[in-house]
C-alpha cells in the first residue's frame, strides 16, 4: 500500500505476514506490517524517534487501532538505514546486467533491471517492446539504458483553463 500523505513518515507499507506465515512467531495471534521510510534533504528522519513515528502513522491511517499492541521489537528492527543504496548498488546491477546478457538472458521489467526510476508499469512494458526491438534490429534500449532522458519526456499535466478555475471556484 502507498501513503503519500504528509502525515505519517512511510511511503508505503507491506503486509508482511501474508506473504508468509513463517514472518510472525505465532500467526495465530500475530501478523506484521513492514513500512519502508525514505529520508532526504526534504524529509528528513529523525532516527532516535522513527520507530515511534511509523506507529502514529499506522495508527493514523488506520492500519491499526492503536500502537499499545504492537510487538515491544519494533525498534529493534527500524534501524536499518541504507544511506545511498540506489546509488551504491547502481554499478552491481550493471555487472549483473552485463552477465546475465552475456549468457543470452535479458532481465527487464518491474523488478528485471533493478532501476527503480523505471520500474512502473508503462516502463516495464516499454522495457520489453524495446528489449525485443534490440534483439531484433538492434535498436537502442532507451527506457533502460537512458531513465532520466525518458522521464524527461514525460507529459506534464495542463495547465487548468481560467474557465475551468471560475468553474471550479464557483
Amino acid at each position: 500500500m502507498y501513503f503519500p500523505e504528509s502525515d505519517c513518515p512511510f511511503y508505503r507499507v507491506t503486509h508482511f505476514s501474508h506473504y508468509s506465515p513463517d514472518n510472525v512467531p505465532d500467526p495465530s495471534t500475530q501478523w506484521s506490517l513492514m513500512a519502508e521510510v525514505s529520508e532526504s534533504v526534504h524529509r528528513p528522519v529523525d532516527a532516535r524517534t522513527v520507530a515511534a513515528d511509523v506507529v502514529r502513522g499506522l495508527v493514523t491511517t488506520g492500519l491499526i487501532e492503536s500502537g499499545a499492541r504492537v510487538h515491544q521489537r519494533l525498534a529493534d528492527a527500524a534501524g536499518t538505514r541504507l544511506p545511498g543504496a540506489v546509488a551504491a548498488s547502481r554499478p552491481r546491477a550493471e555487472r549483473h546486467q552485463s552477465t546475465l546478457e552475456g549468457r543470452r538472458v535479458f532481465s527487464r521489467g518491474r523488478f528485471g533491471a533493478w532501476k527503480y526510476e523505471v520500474s512502473n508499469q508503462d516502463h516495464s512494458f516499454a522495457q520489453g517492446v524495446e528489449a525485443i526491438d534490440a534483439l531484433l534490429d538492434g535498436a537502442a534500449e532507451e527506457t533502460l539504458k537512458q531513465p532520466d532522458v525518458v522521464n524527461a519526456r514525460r507529459p506534464r499535466p495542463a495547465a487548468p483553463s481560467p474557465a475551468a478555475s471560475a468553474a471550479v471556484r464557483a
